[in-house]
């Protein structure tokens, strides 16, 4: 007989347990399980032989391959698991049932992965870890610790509200550029309209009646001739060399620099923080509320930060914290967050309500965020009208000796 070590789901009360059990094989240890009433999620010896022994069974195949799951995709497959969890329904079934009825195909099959996961004995966290391109750090973080607790369902619940947060965030950023983009699709319209249509026509004409025209109007000619000979390969050679800039900086390469430039921009920067910031605390906040250490939920939360130069920041807290410093000291010291903030710390840790502080300074961020995108796209708006009106300005100025029937160059 040997000694069995297992990780069980408890369906009655929702939660996940840990034993040890002997059996003269995996299966009749399985079995042994399912006779106390568990589910069993994760059963194995000291060597952990059935581990390797079940290895096939924990690889990503075909059918359940997902590259990524988009953040409103993530949401749909995070909100239909908590209707399902809230309705007591074990972790397995509501799997199973996504797996069945989600109208996304990529949903489908993340679900059906899952539930196989963990079916062949991995816990829910290994099981997110076997889709680390679908599921980011700070997803895997929050679950986990709800698995910890033996709370998924609540674990889910804040997720999804994290999820919704950052899915207005984006959408806030997208409203706020939709203008600014249809003054850059004006200028584009008017200089494809006099540029590519109008003024050829007419130089065209004059040209062949003998007349001659200004030095401006047969240079605007003479460009607009150009970028109809040759436009395409302009288009192609920008498209390459801003596709170049973006493969560098996604390589990781410059980032360091790139994210220390962007801090030193007037305008960008402060977008840049606040951004970095507003995600950091809301998911610090979430994760302390689980009930994670917060040394460790600072770890977690570090993750949302795409910034290096503020991620290093960060790790300075989480160096204190694992000190022993209080969590006010460390953010004076990593110097990420403003002065202001420290008050509502200092009245957190004094109140033993860190993380209904945390929600609050969140909050503000929020706000900001809001106030800083809005601020980005009204100082655009002038740059782009005073962009169109010089545009404009040289075309009407190339065009009106045209109608006026030429001057002698």
């Amino acid at each position: 007989m040997a000694k069995y070590k297992y990780n069980a789901y408890r369906e009655k009360e929702n939660t996940f347990v840990n034993g040890e059990i002997e059996a003269s094989s995996l299966r009749e240890a399985r079995e042994k399980i399912l006779q106390l009433g568990f589910l069993p999620t994760k059963v194995y010896t000291e060597t952990s032989s059935e581990e390797n022994h079940l290895k096939s069974n924990h690889e990503i195949t075909d059918d359940i391959y997902v590259k990524s799951l988009s953040l409103e995709e993530k949401i749909l497959f995070s909100s239909e698991l908590e209707v399902l969890l809230s309705s007591q329904i074990p972790i397995i079934e509501a799997l199973d049932m996504i797996s069945n009825t989600a109208s996304k195909e990529k949903i489908r099959r993340v679900a059906k992965g899952l539930g196989k996961f963990i079916k062949n004995g991995l816990t829910l966290k290994e099981s997110l870890e076997k889709y680390e391109k679908v599921f980011d750090p700070v997803f895997i973080g929050l679950i986990s610790a709800g698995e910890t607790t033996g709370d998924i369902f609540a674990a889910f619940s804040r997720l999804l509200g994290l999820l919704r947060k950052q899915k207005a965030t984006k959408e806030k950023i997208i409203s706020a550029s939709i203008y600014p983009s249809i003054l850059i699709l004006l200028i584009i319209g008017v200089l494809a309209l006099f540029g590519g249509f109008i003024l050829p026509r007419f130089c065209a004409m004059y040209s062949d009646l003998g007349i001659g025209v200004s030095g401006l109007t047969a240079a605007v000619w003479s460009f607009t001739k150009f970028m109809s000979a040759y436009g395409i390969f302009v288009f192609a050679g920008l498209f390459g060399f801003f596709y170049g800039i973006y493969r560098v900086i996604k390589s990781g390469v410059f980032k360091n620099s790139i994210d220390n430039f962007l801090l030193k921009l007037p305008f960008i920067n402060n977008f840049v923080k606040t951004i970095n910031l507003s995600n950091f605390i809301a998911v610090l906040g979430i994760a302390y509320d689980a009930g994670i250490p917060i040394s460790s939920s600072v770890n977690i939360a570090s993750a949302s930060i795409k910034n290096n130069v503020i991620k290093d920041q960060a790790e300075v807290v989480e160096k204190c914290l694992n000190k022993g410093e209080t969590l006010s000291t460390a953010f004076i010291k990593s110097n990420i967050l403003d002065v202001s903030f420290m008050s509502l710390i200092k009245s957190g840790e004094k109140s033993g309500e860190i993380g209904k502080m945390l929600e609050q300074i969140a909050n503000i961020l929020d706000r900001r965020v809001e106030m800083v995108v809005d601020t980005l796209a009204k100082s655009f708006e002038p740059a782009l009208i005073i962009i169109i009106g010089i545009i404009v300005g040289v075309i009407l100025l190339a065009f009106y000796p045209v109608i006026l029937g030429g001057i002698p160059v």
